[in-house]
């Protein structure tokens, strides 16, 4: 469990590759457990953690892997789809980034308000990434994004899609 821990503070120090290495030290360790020991959606878990540090270094193809292995475990990690799908978009895979995108709303079982929250957050990223950066659909870089007082995410100027995408999730997952 240390190098899950540890995985998670280089992640947040900015250290991806040493959170890489930590992530894959924790899998492997819980990975050989027995299955009455261990739970497939931590195990999804440390791999989605691994595949977000491989997309800060623009590993498109190794998160692509790691969500597969992840939604192997557990086919309804959110969090692996939104990432195997960014991915995808990247390599200049759209139309399989959709594919998977709604392939993860259909097995998560989101609810319209989630949807609605996510797709709000996906045009505010995206004005925000414009060459504009000025105010669009009514919201400001750096407000608050809200859904009946339930969640809130800060948009700030240096934010990326993923960094918006990571923040819906693991607030959305109680891990904020």
């Amino acid at each position: 469990m240390d190098d899950f821990w540890t995985g998670q503070e280089e992640f947040l120090g900015g250290n991806y590759s040493k959170a890489i290495k930590h992530y894959r030290t924790a899998y492997k360790m819980f990975s050989s457990m027995p299955e009455n020991e261990r739970t497939d959606e931590f195990l999804a878990l440390v791999l989605s953690n691994c595949a977000a540090a491989e997309m800060r270094l623009d590993m498109s193809r190794k998160v692509v892997e790691s969500c597969n292995r992840a939604l192997a475990f557990d086919e309804t990690c959110t969090r692996a789809y939104l990432l195997k799908g960014h991915a995808l978009k990247k390599q200049g895979k759209v139309d399989q980034a959709q594919t998977v995108w709604a392939s993860g709303l259909k097995k998560c079982q989101l609810s319209l308000e989630d949807i609605e929250l996510l797709d709000e957050l996906r045009r505010l990223a995206a004005n925000k990434e414009s060459a504009s950066r000025k105010k669009s659909d009514g919201m400001p870089l750096g407000d608050q994004v809200r859904r009946r007082d339930k969640l809130v995410v800060t948009v700030s100027e240096e934010a990326t899609t993923v960094d918006v995408a990571d923040a819906v999730i693991m607030q959305y997952l109680g891990n904020d």
